[in-house]
């Protein structure tokens, strides 16, 4: 009986560390989510990225990443980084702003390697000529430093796809909806079952002091039989 019961509470310690796991998981998505929303990059804990949509930087250089990875970025947008902006070098790649590239009638953000700049009379940077790794992206575009939005600072090799996928309506309901509603199924279970053993150990224990008084009504008249014997 007690091996079963230490079983059980071992059960429900893992299956409790699993809701806790699945919890904050689908807290990290949704939150990932909502903040994303718009701006076309990831942003957490300090850290931002972004999923890659197209293969145009798909090169041979060291730093070349591939559709469907995830890139990190060290973002510039704002006055504070107008300086930051203006010093970019040739080799670097930069995220800016690009019109509708998938198809969903919103801007997208685009990852290409400035092959060249242009100065103005001061001498600060005014215009990058960017290009994609790909040897099939051939043409080159000319941007503002205004127009950058972040630089690239690292990749995760495939982890970009999920967060494609997760951004879709079946990847959230699947990532985000379902677990969240086993998570309330488990809940109603769980609260269920407290009220059944609590209603339980009541009745227990209602049962227990009703025997305890059957058996002091039966010491007590013994033991007046007894005293009456002995009389």
């Amino acid at each position: 009986m007690k091996n079963k019961q230490d079983k059980n509470s071992v059960g429900d310690v893992i299956i409790n560390i699993i809701v806790v796991i699945i919890l904050i998981f689908v807290f990290i998505m949704t939150l990932n989510i909502l903040l994303s929303n718009g701006k076309g990059y990831i942003s957490m804990f300090g850290t931002s990225a972004i999923a890659v949509k197209t293969d145009s930087m798909n090169g041979d250089q060291a730093d070349s990443f591939a559709q469907g990875d995830l890139i990190f970025i060290k973002i510039l947008e704002g006055n504070e980084h107008t300086t930051e902006r203006q010093n970019l070098q040739v080799g670097q790649i930069v995220v800016y702003i690009s019109d509708d590239v998938d198809g969903d009638g919103r801007q997208d953000l685009i990852s290409h390697r400035i092959v060249d700049t242009e100065v103005g009379a001061d001498g600060t940077v005014m215009n990058l000529l960017v290009k994609g790794d790909n040897p099939m992206a051939i043409e080159t575009t000319k941007i503002s430093t205004a127009a950058v939005i972040g630089v690239y600072t690292g990749k995760i090799s495939g982890l970009g796809n999920f967060f494609i996928f997760i951004h879709q309506p079946m990847g959230f309901g699947l990532v985000v909806v379902l677990p969240s509603v086993l998570i309330v199924v488990y809940c109603a279970y769980v609260v269920i079952k407290n009220i059944k053993d609590t209603k339980k150990a009541t009745e227990k224990t209602v049962l227990t002091e009703e025997e305890k008084e059957k058996i002091r009504a039966e010491v007590i008249a013994e033991m007046n039989s007894k005293e009456n014997g002995e009389k």
